[in-house]
């Protein structure tokens, strides 16, 4: 009984500390960790890998599974908790080659991000779920176009530097 008195003690220490600002740098690490509202970035959120750069990706259908598989590619700028996405991608449709697409309502939190890519040529909205790894080099997930159709993506980051060995060792 002592020992949760003194935990409930110290949680009401803390919050009053935290309410007029005096908490020590380590403190207030410990709290944000602890109870930062969803709306702030956290300290785990800070750490987590840059996503901008140039990837290049498939996705795959799951329903219909008729469908043929498809690429694309991305160009990604990370704001933090928010990020913007461009993409240019071979159209599935014999009358036209490439279509483009934007984000709408990205978000991130932490290593998972989701967001809703509208076409410039139709109003086909696809809602992805992506989960970050490898530091920042792959995304991987789902896509779902109103339930009606639905399938995975995987996107991969790729680096000027990689591009230049792969000519180097094409050169050789």
């Amino acid at each position: 009984m002592l020992g949760l008195t003194i935990v409930a003690v110290t949680l009401l220490n803390s919050a009053d500390a935290a309410n007029s600002n005096k908490l020590t740098p380590r403190e207030e690490v410990l709290w944000n960790q602890a109870f930062a509202d969803g709306n702030k970035a956290t300290t785990q959120q800070k750490t987590q890998p840059d996503i901008s750069g140039n990837w290049v990706g498939y996705y795959e259908y799951d329903k219909p599974s008729s469908q043929p598989p498809g690429m694309f590619n991305a160009v990604i700028k990370d704001l933090g908790d928010q990020f913007l996405i461009t993409f240019l991608e071979p159209s599935n449709h014999q009358d036209k080659y490439v279509q483009w697409g934007a984000n709408s309502s990205a978000k991130r939190q932490g290593k998972y991000i989701e967001f809703t890519k509208h076409y410039g040529h139709n109003d086909t909205k696809i809602q992805y779920n992506l989960t970050i790894s490898h530091n920042g080099a792959i995304m991987d997930g789902t896509w779902k176009i109103n339930g009606n159709a639905y399938g995975r993506a995987f996107f991969y980051r790729v680096p000027l530097q990689d591009l230049k060995k792969l000519r180097q060792e094409a050169m050789k």
